[in-house]
């Protein structure tokens, strides 16, 4: 089990920018959930441009 948790969590990977895979996959959840907010708020700034 230790190794699974060093092979998915300290060791860099050139792939991923040298990143773990857990901090490459931390760092992609935060970047969607930011272009999710940003759709968001176009959408809500169309719907008020609309309507205002």
């Amino acid at each position: 089990m230790d190794y699974v948790h060093w092979w998915n969590t300290f060791r860099p990977h050139g792939s991923l920018n040298y990143a773990s895979p857990i901090d490459y996959r931390t760092t992609w959840e935060k970047k969607q959930q930011h272009t999710r907010l940003a759709q968001v708020i176009r959408l809500s700034v169309g719907i008020i441009a609309k309507t205002g």
